[in-house]
């Protein structure tokens, strides 16, 4: 994707201002949601999963609508790593991964709420796209969530939008910049500080 400088201020809207510091990956269309990820959340998800070498792994994007409507404006503020979702090759949540994901939530982003996920690492679930579709319609329903799938063998990043049945890939995103203490925190309690040293 290209990467752009966006340098044009953002304009208030109701609920929350969008970040004036950013920079825009490929060309946001018009007809999609426009998503911003915060660089450190983003850096994050990227060193989880250059992390592992032989398979993926899977998190949680936290953030808000910046609008008050689903879909149209999203911030990701936060990613929280899904600990123990995949077995024998597959991606399971189960009640006690829920349990743990909302006790981060509350712990570390408790104004926040899940509004997508992520999939990271070189292995085969990166390239099957029914497979992340059914991940999708099983545990982040509703046409309100986005998917960010990092292919660490690739070095590439690519951001989805599941609408009408469908998982479409956004032509854009940005990637703003803000303090995110919250995210420090969680990196930090958890242990996993050290993944985004550069």
């Amino acid at each position: 994707m290209t990467e752009t400088i966006y340098e044009k201020k953002a304009k208030d809207i109701p609920g929350r201002q969008l970040p004036n510091n950013r920079r825009q990956i490929g060309q946001p269309g018009l007809d999609s949601p426009e998503v911003f990820i915060e660089d450190y959340a983003f850096s994050y998800a990227r060193r989880l999963s250059e992390r592992e070498y032989s398979g993926c792994v899977v998190g949680v994007l936290v953030g808000e609508y910046a609008d008050g409507r689903q879909a149209d404006k999203i911030l990701i503020k936060g990613v929280l790593e899904a600990r123990d979702v995949l077995r024998h090759d597959a991606v399971c949540f189960t009640e006690d991964n829920w349990a743990g994901i909302y006790r981060d939530i509350r712990d570390y982003f408790p104004d926040m709420q899940i509004v997508g996920w992520f999939l990271g690492g070189p292995g085969f679930l990166l390239e099957d796209e029914e497979r992340q579709k059914k991940i999708q319609e099983d545990n982040f329903g509703g046409g309100d969530k986005v998917f960010l799938k990092l292919d660490s063998a690739e070095k590439e990043q690519r951001m989805f939008f599941y609408s009408e049945g469908e998982m479409k890939e956004l032509p854009g995103y940005y990637i703003y910049y803000e303090r995110n203490t919250e995210m420090q925190s969680y990196m930090a309690e958890t242990g996993t500080v050290a993944a985004v040293v550069e």
